[in-house]
């Protein structure tokens, strides 16, 4: 079974680029989760870890993007937010491929937690402000 499920209601911030990255970054660790489970190697997991890293600041860059643009007023707190998952991402990823970190239910918990509180509470401030300026 999925450690996330989109759930529209929860995660949804109505604009359609942004949703479906959410979606995406979901699907990354869903496939984390699957492949621990599935006792898939080193190198597979390392990938996972990487790919998971580089999506989010792809993804972060996007939504800074937009929030510049059109002004939005919680941009800092996002843009901390932001930078600090990406730390933490790239951080795991170099502990796991050095050997100094092992991925665990508590790295799992960790995205989870963190994916579902972000999506959920920090960029739902961000989804009515923009969508009044027809941004969808």
């Amino acid at each position: 079974m999925a450690l996330i499920l989109w759930d529209e209601a929860r995660y949804g911030v109505n604009i359609k680029d942004i949703d479906n990255q959410h979606k995406q970054l979901i699907d990354v660790i869903n496939l984390l989760q699957s492949s621990m489970s599935e006792g898939k190697g080193k190198e597979v997991l390392g990938k996972i870890l990487g790919d998971m890293a580089q999506y989010a600041k792809g993804h972060f860059a996007t939504e800074e993007k937009i929030m510049k643009t059109n002004g939005y007023p919680g941009y800092d707190e996002q843009k901390k937010e932001h930078d600090a998952f990406v730390a933490k991402a790239v951080a795991l990823k170099s502990g796991f491929d050095g050997g100094k970190i092992t991925l665990s239910v508590d790295t799992l918990t960790f995205l989870k937690n963190w994916l579902d509180n972000h999506i959920a509470t920090v960029d739902k401030k961000y989804s009515a402000f923009l969508n009044e300026k027809g941004v969808v």
